[in-house]
């Protein structure tokens, strides 16, 4: 199974990867975890007091602001630091807990990442203007008004387009 998943993982022409495990499911999960080194981050879905969503820009594509959890690090506190680290937003409150998200990427030295990302709607009751963190590439941070808000998701990583249009139908 794992030659197939890295074959995968290197293919640009293949959006699919099914898996028939014929009753071995554990033993094909346990199999496909020790492909990757495990990360775990949080972040939030920020809305202010007229309703509009906040987006960084990082690499040419919009984002939510998230970020690696710290070491002994609740999902919320971490939500809430790296969205305050992010955007230079303060007053931030969260609301209520939001999907979790799974990505793979591969890091520098080409090792696969699985990144499980922990979202939290939150609300920001300030008046301050955000400010991108420029040394994590943040380029810009917009809100969004909801007419608005599938600029940003067509604009953005298909993982996270995924969760955003759930969220936003409900």
């Amino acid at each position: 199974m794992s030659e197939l998943f890295i074959d995968f993982l290197h293919s640009n022409d293949k959006t699919s990867l099914i898996v028939l495990t014929a009753g071995r499911f554990d033993e094909a999960i346990k199999s496909f975890r020790h492909l990757f080194h495990r990360v775990k981050a949080a972040g939030g879905i920020v809305r202010n007091l007229k309703g509009d969503c906040l987006f960084i820009k990082r690499h040419g594509l919009w984002d939510l602001p998230k970020g690696k959890l710290e070491k002994g690090e609740s999902h919320e506190a971490g939500a809430i630091r790296e969205v305050q680290e992010e955007t230079g937003l303060q007053q931030l409150e969260i609301t209520n807990q939001a999907d979790t998200t799974l990505h793979i990427y591969t890091d520098m030295k080409g090792s696969f990442i699985l990144k499980e990302t922990f979202w939290y709607e939150m609300l920001h009751k300030g008046e301050e203007t955000p400010v991108p963190q420029q040394e994590e590439d943040i380029t810009e941070v917009r809100w969004f008004r909801m007419n608005e808000v599938d600029e940003a998701c067509n604009n953005t990583y298909r993982s996270l387009r995924e969760m955003l249009v759930a969220y936003f139908a409900s």
